[in-house]
């Protein structure tokens, strides 16, 4: 039973992980985030915010390391490989995802030139 949770916990802390990709990481879609258009923020407003959210980033890096690192030292290395594993298939997903909506966007963009013409 501590087995699952200590499984559990460690695909939780890997899946998390990517939330927490910093600013320079991260891939942006448009010059404004949603928020600061739902909101209509001023620059200032944005700065201060894009500040606050890269500071608790850095955090939650920090933190989901720290966790990675504990549960790793309770695991067999048996587990570990399997850990590893399951890391470089959701690291290979993600990537996936990735060129998929730089596809997308990319088309869209194609598209929102095509209408303009």
């Amino acid at each position: 039973m501590k087995l699952k949770h200590t499984l559990a916990l460690s695909a939780l802390i890997a899946l998390a992980a990517p939330a927490a990709m910093s600013a320079e990481t991260a891939p942006q879609a448009h010059p404004r985030s949603p928020l600061a258009q739902m909101l209509n923020l001023t620059p200032e407003q944005e700065r201060k915010i894009e500040a606050i959210r890269q500071k608790y980033q850095q955090k939650i890096e920090k933190l989901a390391k720290e966790g990675e690192a504990k549960i790793e030292a309770v695991l067999t290395p048996e587990q570990k490989k399997k850990l590893e594993a399951f890391k470089a298939k959701r690291a290979a997903m993600i990537q996936r995802m990735r060129e998929a909506m730089q596809q997308r966007r990319a088309q869209a963009a194609q598209q929102a030139g095509e209408k303009k013409q």
